[in-house]
């Protein structure tokens, strides 16, 4: 093969590496700020003013049962004071919870 010849297919091998496609990473990296929205986004509105206002309500339990804050009570302490406010729960109009009712709220709460 001449040298001509071998310059020619250089070229034509580097042409054809530069046309292959870049393949896009299957993995990106993912700001804070970006999580924070897709988060919120993934949820409806519906559902994102039933979690704030389930999570209101378990705030005031809290409050009305002089309980720290939410953010305060200690791993060890949850599982009892959940309980009490589960059993605790009734309707404004005194009626009590449906147990899917409770589940929403518990899922809310998590």
């Amino acid at each position: 093969m001449t040298s001509q010849h071998h310059k020619s297919a250089k070229i034509v091998m580097e042409s054809v590496n530069n046309e292959i496609p870049q393949q896009k990473q299957r993995f990106v990296s993912t700001s804070e700020q970006e999580k924070k929205r897709i988060l919120t986004e993934r949820k409806s509105k519906g559902t994102q003013q039933s979690t704030e206002s389930k999570m209101r309500c378990f705030t005031a339990y809290l409050k009305e049962k002089n309980y720290p804050e939410e953010k305060d009570i200690s791993n060890e302490h949850l599982p009892n004071v959940l309980l009490n406010f589960y059993s605790d729960l009734q309707r404004a109009n005194s009626e009590i919870y449906k147990i899917n009712s409770l589940k929403g709220m518990r899922a809310s709460i998590n």
